[in-house]
């Protein structure tokens, strides 16, 4: 039981059992133990539990968790779901061969600043639909069917205007 959510951590073991397990966890675990830490029972809809299964497979939550609930809840609250889940992928496989594999606020603080790059000066992608699934053991069509919705082409990288530049991006939910 960690931080008095046995019960939440139940249910969302149980929701996500069906999930293929993580095809490229061991790399990662680096022989800490396993802390998983749902979110709050208010932060329970699909995509934070996406974002919660990720984030405890590969032990991200850090020492800082409730700080990087927070942080993923603003997150969300700027960006759309999917792009943040292709965001935290994209994050994994930059950070996946460094020594000290950050975690915690500085790992949420690596996809904001990708969040940011996508928005500013574009990003092009490195993990595509096959790598997604390994990476993250989630079905990747709910991400990239809904690139298009809110990502320009521009013919080198892939942007994300922000909410205020493009009307198409202020609803996401």
């Amino acid at each position: 039981m960690i931080n008095g959510h046995s019960s939440q951590s139940d249910a969302l073991s149980r929701s996500l059992s069906n999930v293929p397990s993580m095809a490229l966890e061991p790399a990662l675990n680096q022989g800490t133990p396993r802390q998983e830490l749902p979110l709050k029972t208010a932060l329970t809809h699909q995509p934070l539990q996406r974002i919660s299964h990720i984030f405890n497979a590969y032990q991200l939550w850090g020492s800082q968790s409730e700080r990087v609930q927070q942080q993923v809840t603003q997150l969300l609250a700027q960006y759309p779901a999917p792009l943040m889940e292709l965001a935290i992928a994209e994050v994994l496989v930059q950070q996946w061969l460094t020594a000290l594999f950050p975690r915690g606020t500085q790992f949420i603080d690596r996809v904001h600043q990708w969040l940011d790059t996508c928005a500013t000066v574009g990003v092009s992608l490195t993990v595509l639909p096959p790598q997604f699934q390994a990476i993250t053991g989630l079905e990747p069509h709910g991400v990239y069917s809904q690139l298009p919705k809110f990502l320009i082409w521009d013919g080198d990288r892939l942007h994300f205007p922000r909410r205020s530049d493009t009307a198409p991006c202020a609803s996401h939910d």
